[in-house]
């Protein structure tokens, strides 16, 4: 049971609706819940439950790609279970916030399962704090801190929902001047800590397969249900942990929507600066995962590092992301030959 008055709407991208806590139960605050999204005429019981038969434990799965990851750059998320009542109620406080282009979706009332996670967005206690949120489905992958100081500039020129800035929780625009200051910070962490670097290797040697002959594999074999120890072999096979275990049709598929979970994420990066109170409180919230960095340009700071959206994907989609990439490829062919005129 929660308090539905005690949430706020913060944000939703495709798949959930994301709800702020504004409340003041400690263990609550500085809190998000992830709610599941279903289209308008699949949100009723039975079609919802068909749209989900190829959705494994979410928590299980978050496990897995976040021991890949490492568990310095992912929060866990708690699980928390409402009433159709609950959801109904908070369908209802939050529709007029939502924007007009995410209504084509409701809250999936047949799914009572969401989970409640930290606002990577903000810290709780502390002042000033500054987070930019992007999804580095572009692949950079900076080998010095010039070049990351170059991707960081790059950064504000994306629109969402590819790039967002938050002051203390709350998503705002930034002056020139606190984008210069960002800029060398973004580009000092994403440097030093290498975390584009790994997930983008991640994303290449799961996507092992191309996607014409993935969706031949999935055409094949429509009925299969991946589980979770299919997901699990498709990481053992990928960290040669098991020599015995071969690529069969289901650690193919596997491979696959692991590696588009993680062409998928968010990233988000918050900083502080230096000071003795942010010591202290540091100190005293031991499971804040901060790290203090220092150059010539940025000073001492503080920042920390959190992906998210690690969610599952659907394999009953791979005919979808077939011809989203088909697109892309024709698009990036177009331009090649009008730019050869």
């Amino acid at each position: 049971m929660i308090n539905t008055n005690e949430w706020a709407y913060k944000a939703e991208g495709n798949a959930h609706i994301v709800l702020v806590y504004t409340g003041k139960t400690p263990q609550h605050i500085g809190t998000v819940l992830k709610i599941k999204k279903a289209p308008i005429e699949k949100s009723g019981i039975l079609e919802s439950l068909e749209t989900n038969r190829d959705l494994i434990d979410q928590q299980e799965y978050f496990e897995l790609i976040s021991g890949l990851l490492g568990a310095k750059f992912t929060t866990p998320a708690k699980r928390i279970y409402l009433s159709q009542k609950e959801l109904q109620q908070i369908h209802i406080d939050i529709y007029k916030y939502r924007p007009i282009n995410r209504l084509k979706k409701s809250i999936d009332f047949a799914t009572p399962l969401i989970y409640q996670s930290i606002d990577a967005s903000s810290c709780s206690g502390l002042e000033n704090v500054y987070t930019v949120e992007f999804k580095p489905k572009w692949g950079f992958l900076p080998s010095s801190e010039f070049i990351g100081h170059s991707s960081a500039s790059n950064l504000f020129e994306l629109e969402q929902p590819f790039f967002r800035s938050f002051i203390n929780g709350k998503e705002c625009g930034l002056s020139h001047e606190e984008k210069q200051s960002l800029i060398f910070k973004i580009s000092k962490v994403i440097y030093t800590s290498k975390v584009l670097m790994t997930l983008g290797k991640l994303q290449q040697l799961f996507d092992k397969y191309d996607i014409e002959h993935i969706k031949s594999v999935y055409e094949k074999n429509p009925d299969i249900v991946l589980g979770i120890n299919d997901f699990r072999a498709a990481v053992r096979s990928y960290l040669n942990r098991d020599k015995q275990v071969k690529d069969t049709v289901a650690i193919k598929m596997a491979k696959f929507l692991i590696s588009t979970t993680l062409k998928d994420v968010s990233i988000l990066i918050s900083f502080a600066q230096d000071n003795p109170g942010l010591v202290e409180y540091l100190k005293s919230n031991k499971t804040q995962p901060w790290e203090k960095y220092s150059s010539e340009t940025a000073g001492t700071f503080y920042a920390r590092i959190v992906i998210i959206d690690l969610d599952q994907k659907q394999q009953s989609k791979i005919p979808e992301y077939f011809l989203k990439d088909h697109k892309i490829v024709q698009n990036f062919i177009k331009k090649m030959n009008i730019g050869t005129d």
